[in-house]
């Protein structure tokens, strides 16, 4: 998902042309972000939901029935991904339901750190890169 928030500021020109003059023209610090959200009055939350492609649902349920075990690793929130996989069918609605509840047994997913944990940090040699096995 993606949101946006809107506002706006009641500004004079000339304090407007002052402020980006300040900043030649190029919003990149905090302290000139800073400047630009103070007084802002909210407008609206916009909230986008990206929607799954079929395609991807298909390629799951196919690979479901030549027994292909998939997992889905992301840099999204934990329970994005889990909403994610639930969407494109690698979870059942029961396996979803187990990974929004904190004292469930079942383990269907985890967050980054606890996998690695569980596999190792990944170590790459230059002599492996360099041999193109990377």
């Amino acid at each position: 998902m993606r949101s946006m928030a809107f506002s706006y500021c009641d500004m004079t020109v000339s304090n407007f042309q002052h402020l980006m003059q300040s900043m030649n023209g190029e919003i990149d610090s905090t302290e000139e972000i800073s400047a630009l959200e103070q007084d802002q009055t909210f407008l609206a939350l916009v909230v986008l939901r990206d929607p799954v492609r079929e395609s991807v649902k298909e390629m799951v349920t196919e690979a479901a029935e030549t027994g292909i075990n998939l997992h889905l690793i992301s840099g999204d929130n934990l329970a994005t991904a889990c909403k994610v996989a639930y969407d494109v069918g690698m979870l059942t609605y029961e396996e979803y339901q187990c990974t929004k509840s904190a004292d469930s047994q079942e383990k269907v997913a985890m967050e980054a750190s606890e996998f690695r944990e569980l596999v190792g940090d990944v170590i790459k040699s230059m002599d492996a890169v360099e041999d193109g096995m990377e």
